[in-house]
């Protein structure tokens, strides 16, 4: 497969790493593929996604890194970026998104239009879905999303020490990234990729941030029916999530209000019949 050549320093650094740009403007970022401390790299890049794709997320169902307080030192992070540098970043990504998509589609891991993809779910995620599963009636589980995804094409199940993961064929227009069609460079820790961890970005345009799958999707050892309230609470799913972790969970003021919370959740209700919303897999 070809492979696309960024040259966008804010995109090579939200990629890989602060140290790629020489004008050092996001200095506190070490990449996504590097871990992504802060999450500087994602958020990064997720603006520029839902820039693209015109997404929007209902306020109360943003990203789970945004919930915890981090978002003000993302503010920080990005407060000296420069107009043009941000757009030229969006319309390279965009590049990059249709050049995925042409070799995608040539490709021997696209069939009809979708591609098998795994997923090794995280901690907040495996909590989310449990009490779900565990109720043998539920044949569709709902799932918390972010607008970028991180999936793999190796087949590879309960990766990464998680207890569980998910399989899913994905549709080829949902994908923004994949190894194999992008130009590692040389100098950085992800350079092994291609034989490491075989990675794939999905989007997802939900607005409240969530997609339901079939239950089979979900592979598992076992489930631990007895999960405890988590001191991180910032990063369960919803409206009545915190909006700083610290030891006294500070609440959203309108959290407090029965009328609000009516008010949202009949809005939910309207958006959705609005929109025809019906994220079924």
């Amino acid at each position: 497969m070809e492979e696309f050549k960024l040259k966008s320093e804010l995109l090579l650094q939200s990629f890989w790493g602060g140290y790629m740009c020489k004008n050092g403007c996001l200095s506190q970022c070490n990449g996504y593929f590097n871990a992504d401390n802060g999450d500087f790299g994602r958020g990064f890049i997720e603006y520029c996604v839902s820039r693209i794709f015109n997404i929007h997320r209902v306020p109360g169902y943003e990203q789970y890194y945004l919930k915890d307080g981090s978002w003000m030192q993302m503010c920080h992070e990005y407060g000296n970026l420069k107009e043009s540098d941000i757009n030229n970043a969006c319309s390279e990504l965009e590049q990059l998104y249709y050049f995925i998509q042409n070799e995608l589609k040539k490709s021997k891991y696209a069939e009809d239009g979708k591609i098998q993809l795994v997923r090794s779910l995280r901690t907040h995620e495996i909590d989310f879905v449990t009490p779900q599963l565990c109720d043998s009636s539920n044949q569709k589980i709902k799932l918390p999303v972010n607008i970028i995804n991180s999936y793999a094409h190796d087949g590879r199940h309960l990766g990464y020490g998680s207890k569980m993961s998910i399989a899913r064929n994905i549709e080829v227009e949902k994908i923004i990234m994949f190894d194999e069609c992008l130009y590692h460079p040389e100098n950085v820790c992800a350079n092994h990729i291609h034989g490491g961890e075989y990675e794939v970005w999905v989007i997802e345009e939900n607005i409240f941030g969530y997609i339901e799958l079939n239950r089979t999707c979900f592979i598992y050892e076992e489930l631990n029916t007895n999960i405890r309230e988590r001191f991180y609470n910032s990063r369960s799913y919803g409206i009545n999530t915190s909006l700083y972790t610290d030891e006294k969970g500070i609440k959203r003021p309108c959290e407090h209000n029965k009328f609000t919370k009516w008010l949202i959740e009949r809005n939910k209700r309207e958006i959705e019949a609005l929109y025809e919303i019906n994220d079924e897999v």
